[in-house]
């Protein structure tokens, strides 16, 4: 018998691991019907995950700061303001590269069968060596990381592209390996690879292991051309604005002289996919188009799938013409649509303009936002990394980032109220499924943290929730700014505490009797009161600020349409002189001793809730939607003044 074979017979079936720390915790944990004696997200992998946000804060400024030798001459003149941050959008398509040509290429050493039997303990055990020894051989750079990490913070479109894409069937696989990794490297910053790792990644994608190092070699993007299907490196960069990079993006074919751009890298990509036998029972996942698969209680709906590419692929400028098959099919979709997405976009939006058909108009809508580029993953995720640095940012400024700021026990409270609470906003949303809740910073943080558990994230949701939670990056504000409403009055009537207590003044009887009812009849009958002494905020200085409204996913849409433009406009305006009527009706409370004097001048010192002025641009280097919000909760009123005056 081996000494593996002893551990298997010899040890109890199930002992429990080691205990995680954890000082300050309330007994249970109460979500929907579960009662858990154990956080689903813990300690040590939020304060990982606080170290990674560190070292991707530490990133961008390297980027921005690197001297003018360090770059290529293209790359030299690129401003990098935070309205138009062109350097970091440029080093950020090369990152997104790496990440392509990383998840081609990384491995995996599945557990043999007789691992798998193993107790927990060993189970634990062996999951460690494993992820020391992944770490030491295919742990990808920084850059790499940083792409990961905002893929997996949109969950349902990261689980079914890791479901639908062939590519992506190893990445799926070691959706439990990030944070782990973090843990062993320590500092992800300062973490040192081997030479041997840095020469097999070097000879796998091309370019150097460090990111910074690899900003001064020549690259190019290789683009299929939509036309005649030759292979072309086009640059990144070129003078006059024409790069892959750039938003103006042009490249002649070498072949047959065809213009390519991202509109028609995207129909291509499109008509690729709807040419995709989907008939067969065993049809492969990626058969069926982006957004499709998924539902909240189903991982693979592919009867719904099937559903809805059939009724698409019926539809006259699509449909399949008698003897045209395979290519020839794909080029007389293209050919219907003069190679350009947008035109595609236009047409379905026609088709699905009624009333009637606007469940299918919004699932068409999610489809279509696939496709922006010719890249096989269903999110720009250059984009996805620039909305994360909003609240990578707000991590960083409150000093969460930093070595060893959670080290004393004093501080660990902050990390245990956070935790906390975002197991009540899970109990929350378990109560009420048709409801959209925004979390605030504290509870955001641990929301991403548990996400970043992909697989596992999907089980809890499923378990405690009783249906899979997505986490939509891109909302816009005046729908997050009534939902953050809603979300302040349910957790007041469920929890019987404030829900945040930043300073930003709160909705009250003023929000209407329709809000009201709506939170009586879901939260009444079932109120958790008992719970406030755990929610209630302790006294760290470092807890308040952290549950101000998280903004990162706000979208601030400048329509072309002049009359939906001052509709947004006068939704804005009347935001203001809500918050306003607020600000006085706190005041009045503070004269008569009902509210705290210092929580009041916490809400004088930064901007309420989705009503930072900010600057509508489009963003240069990148064709594609970004948040352009940064709620900075260390202006000065003054200044909230001034802004609110210019806008």
């Amino acid at each position: 018998m081996t000494k593996l074979q002893a551990s298997v017979d010899d040890k109890p079936s199930d002992p429990p691991p080691p205990p995680e720390h954890t000082s300050g915790f309330p007994p249970a944990f109460l979500i929907g019907p579960h009662t858990l004696t154990s956080p689903l997200v813990g300690f040590e992998y939020a304060r990982a995950h606080l170290r990674l946000l560190g070292a991707f804060a530490a990133l961008k400024q390297r980027v921005v700061s690197c001297a003018d030798e360090e770059l290529p001459p293209l790359a030299r003149d690129l401003g990098n303001t935070p309205e138009v941050p062109r350097r970091w959008a440029w080093f950020l398509c090369l990152a997104v590269d790496r990440f392509h040509c990383w998840v081609q290429k990384v491995k995996y050493d599945p557990d043999d069968s007789l691992v798998k039997k193993l107790n927990r303990w060993v189970r634990e055990a062996k999951h460690e060596l494993n992820v020391l020894s992944w770490v030491k051989s295919d742990a990808p750079p920084l850059d790499v990381l940083m792409v990961w990490h905002a893929y997996m913070l949109n969950p349902s479109w990261y689980a079914e592209d890791c479901a639908r894409l062939p590519i992506l069937q190893t990445l799926q696989k070691l959706d439990d390996r990030l944070l782990p990794a973090v843990v062993v490297m320590g500092d992800p910053l300062e973490y040192k690879p081997t030479e041997e790792r840095k020469h097999s990644w070097l000879s796998s994608t091309g370019t150097p292991f460090d990111p910074i190092e690899a900003l001064t070699k020549p690259s190019s993007h290789n683009v299929i051309c939509p036309k005649c299907g030759k292979r072309n490196a086009a640059e990144y960069l070129t003078p006059d604005g024409t790069g892959y990079a750039q938003q103006g993006f042009k490249w002649p074919c070498s072949r047959c002289k065809y213009i390519i751009t991202k509109t028609s890298l995207a129909m291509d990509k499109l008509a690729q996919d709807l040419v995709k036998e989907h008939d067969e029972a065993d049809a492969p996942l990626d058969t069926y188009l982006p957004g499709t698969l998924r539902d909240p209680m189903n991982a693979l709906n592919t009867e719904r799938a099937a559903s809805i590419k059939k009724r698409l692929v019926r539809d006259p400028r699509v449909c399949q013409l008698e003897g045209c098959k395979g290519s020839a099919w794909c080029t007389s979709i293209k050919d219907s649509f003069d190679y350009s997405i947008t035109n595609v976009n236009e047409y379905m939006r026609s088709v699905a303009g009624t009333k009637r058909l606007t469940v299918l108009k919004r699932m068409l809508d999610r489809i279509l936002s696939a496709y922006t580029d010719d890249l096989p993953f269903s999110i720009d995720l250059v984009g996805a990394v620039m909305r994360q640095g909003s609240f990578t940012s707000k991590m960083h400024d409150f000093g969460w980032t930093a070595p060893g700021y959670f080290d004393d026990p004093v501080d660990e409270i902050v990390l245990v109220h956070s935790i906390t609470r975002y197991h009540a906003f899970l109990d929350m949303l378990s109560a009420s499924p048709a409801s959209f809740f925004v979390p605030t910073l504290d509870i955001d943080l641990m929301w991403h943290t548990h996400q970043l558990t992909a697989g596992r994230y999907a089980e809890d949701c499923m378990t405690y929730v009783g249906r899979y939670v997505d986490h939509d990056d891109k909302v816009e504000e005046n729908r997050l700014a009534n939902a953050f409403d809603l979300t302040c009055k349910a957790w007041q009537s469920r929890f019987k505490v404030s829900y945040s207590y930043c300073g930003c003044p709160l909705p009250g009887d003023s929000i209407g009797d329709k809000l009201s009812r709506l939170t009586h009849k879901v939260f009444s009958s079932s109120s958790r009161a008992q719970t406030h002494s755990a929610l209630s905020p302790p006294g760290h200085p470092a807890i308040a600020p952290a549950t101000h409204a998280s903004e990162h996913n706000t979208i601030h849409v400048r329509p072309d349409n002049p009359k939906l433009a001052a509709k947004l406009a006068r939704k804005r305006r009347a935001r203001e002189r809500k918050m306003d009527q607020r600000r006085a009706r706190d005041l009045r409370r503070v004269q008569r001793g009902e509210l705290d004097r210092e929580q009041y001048r916490r809400g004088e010192a930064h901007y309420a809730a989705f009503l930072t002025p900010v600057p509508f641009i489009s963003p240069v280097m990148i064709g594609s939607c970004v948040s352009v919000g940064h709620a900075q909760c260390a202006a000065v009123s003054r200044a909230r003044r001034r802004c609110r005056s210019e806008c």
